[in-house]
């Protein structure tokens, strides 16, 4: 996704009396800022992290930095307003080359991320080669001061070079480590967060889309929308729902075995259509080897059409754009990616803690 300026021509590994620049990497999660920290010494250049887009302008403003590694969505300040935060404040001297990073495929957030003001992306997970390529578009390397006269000696052996293979295996067992390393502390956290981050959630996915519909007091904005879909009540809707996203939001246990936790859901799901006479449909991206497709007990099942990245939320998508009236369908994710979508299709958005609550309080 580069970005219409030319990027600088940089060589893939520095070369004699060469150094690479040292770049920021912003991104919220620890294992994540360990494992792109590790990346990068070992493609030799000098790295600060940063955990949140505020922390990121405060850091371009202490010093330079060669490029920035800009995580897309993080709490606080996300990465589009920190790049658009950063572009407002730099001189018109200098352009800071800043990277989006993101977990959707880069021309799905193309448009978005040149907005804010970002020059390229890498998706994740990131892959050493595909950095590296990256990197050497925007971030030539710098010639080093020639070294003071004095006695020889002997350089210092080169690393040996390594099977690409062998890099990304330890890199992927650095990430297992990190993770691994830090799951108890990470789970009492979550367990302590969730209520925090059932609200934030709600207010996130009822939050209106458009500048002028952003905050209360401004010129169309209507808090009765909060508790709304695009028409209709949720009393009344026909719930389209992100299977794997509304089990992310049940309890621990349930991630243990994900068919089976898939099986659970379509079985408590009927249940709960049953119990209050709703249409509801659940979307799926991983299909147990036991389930089809169609009626179970008063719910429907349905499964994504292809496998991959995003399979559920473009199947949902598709009956959004399909479904002859859009506004009395609510669809119940808390991604923020379907969640838009499904707005500009017309369709009503539940977050998926609300939907939780909801039936959790149907169901004995």
């Amino acid at each position: 996704m580069p970005s219409g300026r030319t990027p600088a021509a940089g060589p893939a590994r520095p070369g004699p009396g060469r150094r690479r620049a040292h770049l920021l990497l912003v991104d919220d999660d620890e294992a994540n800022r360990a494992v792109g920290a590790r990346i990068l010494a070992r493609l030799g250049y000098g790295v600060d992290v940063a955990v949140d887009g505020r922390e990121a302008v405060a850091a371009v403003a202490r010093r330079e930095y060669g490029a920035v590694l800009m995580d897309c969505r993080m709490p606080e300040m996300d990465g589009y307003l920190a790049t658009a935060e950063i572009r407002r404040r730099e001189p018109a001297s200098r352009r800071l080359p800043v990277i989006a990073m993101t977990a959707s495929a880069c021309e799905e957030v193309r448009e978005r991320c040149l907005a804010a003001g970002m020059d390229d992306c890498v998706a994740k997970p990131i892959m050493v080669a595909d950095l590296e390529a990256v990197l050497a578009r925007w971030v030539p390397d710098r010639a080093t001061a020639p070294p003071a006269a004095g006695p020889a000696e002997a350089p210092e052996p080169a690393p040996a070079p390594g099977p690409a293979e062998a890099s990304e295996s330890a890199l992927r067992t650095s990430l297992a480590g990190a993770l691994l390393a830090g799951a108890p502390a990470d789970l009492a956290d979550l367990r302590a967060d969730r209520p925090r981050r059932e609200r934030a959630q709600d207010a996130e996915v009822t939050a209106p889309t458009t500048a002028s519909a952003a905050m209360p007091g401004r010129p169309g904005y209507d808090r009765r929308m909060e508790d709304r879909g695009a028409r209709g009540d949720p009393g009344h809707a026909r719930w389209l729902v992100d299977g794997m996203n509304l089990i992310g939001s049940r309890p621990d246990r349930w991630w243990n075995d994900p068919d089976r936790a898939v099986r659970r859901l379509i079985e408590e799901l009927g249940r709960y259509a049953a119990a209050t006479g709703e249409d509801v449909t659940v979307v799926f991206d991983r299909q147990p080897p036991d389930v089809l497709p169609g009626a179970h007990g008063a719910a429907q099942v349905a499964f994504a059409s292809r496998r991959g990245r995003n399979a559920a939320d473009d199947e949902i998508v598709r009956m959004v754009a399909e479904d002859r009236s859009p506004g009395s369908l609510r669809v119940v994710t808390s991604d923020r990616r379907l969640l838009e979508r499904a707005r500009e299709l017309g369709a009503g958005v539940t977050s998926s803690a609300s939907f939780r609550r909801r039936v959790d309080e149907a169901l004995p």
